[in-house]
């Protein structure tokens, strides 16, 4: 049987790895603190969302930043929606009744139009409410169970649905 190419053997030699020196060792150490440092996301500022408000425990969702850096977070367990300075001082709370009432809210974003966009999965819609809490709308009657909601730079609410595994 006829052989193609043909078999080289060289001798490589192997050489330990060097050291490099203390001073090298420092800088590259440095140098690896400093990138792992910058590439770190740095805590601005902490907050309890549990506030004396509430009649339960407290389940932020969803959160939205406001105008004026003030903040908009879902609490799932007091259905309601509640709204801080960035400093974490509540301003007011979002607390529907009757036929607007939250069922079972989950996330929130601040629409193009300034109005908070809360999917309800108990509702099996999306509410929208003024930062002051008045109802604006609802819809979704195609949605099974709203999740995740976000605004794009066009002003269009695009909404996650889990039970139907889509985003609309």
């Amino acid at each position: 049987m006829p052989m193609y190419g043909r078999v080289v053997q060289r001798n490589i030699p192997i050489t330990a790895p060097t050291q490099p020196s203390p001073a090298k060792q420092r800088a590259l150490l440095e140098e690896k603190l400093q990138r792992k440092s910058s590439s770190r996301p740095k805590l601005l500022h902490c907050f309890k969302a549990r506030t004396d408000n509430d009649t339960k425990g407290c389940k932020p969702t969803g959160i939205a930043i406001l105008p004026n850096d003030n903040i908009a977070i879902v609490d799932d367990i007091n259905k309601k929606v509640k709204l801080f300075t960035k400093k974490g001082k509540l301003r007011s709370e979002i607390c529907p009744t009757g036929e607007h009432k939250l069922i079972d809210p989950w996330d929130i974003t601040l629409t193009k139009s300034s109005t908070l966009a809360v999917t309800d999965k108990g509702a099996k819609c999306v509410k929208e409410f003024t930062t002051n809490g008045d109802f604006v709308k609802q819809f979704g009657p195609h949605l099974k169970s709203p999740w995740g909601i976000t605004c794009n730079s066009k002003g269009q609410l695009i909404v996650t649905d889990t039970s139907e595994k889509t985003v609309f």
